[in-house]
């Protein structure tokens, strides 16, 4: 009987929830930068603003780009895993098919 790796999937799960926190915590410090953003401010200050936008914005384009990297690091897995375990149930239909069929293994 072919099993599955329940620590395997659990693992990735994991990741994926660490990974989304960590997209979530950005979000958050995004709000706060954007939340900061006091339009009286654009006088003088505009660049310094402008930096701090841009810079929040490439740092969730980064951090975006990770979780996008582990989501499909984590699908990669479970393909590979899902074709073992196909593999492996071909094996043994084949296998019981060869003995009901009274042909040594």
């Amino acid at each position: 009987m072919t099993s599955v790796d329940i620590a395997a999937l659990r693992g990735i799960g994991n990741e994926l929830c660490t990974s989304a926190n960590v997209v979530l915590d950005h979000a958050v410090s995004v709000k706060t930068t954007a939340v900061t953003v006091d339009p009286s401010h654009a006088g003088r200050d505009y660049r310094q603003w402008g930096d701090r936008i841009a810079r929040s914005a490439t740092d969730i384009a980064n951090v975006l780009a990770m979780y996008g990297q582990s989501i499909s690091a984590g699908g990669s897995a479970l393909g590979v895993a899902a074709a073992a375990y196909q593999q492996q149930d071909q094996s043994s239909a084949n296998r019981f098919a060869q003995a009901e069929a009274g042909i040594p293994a």
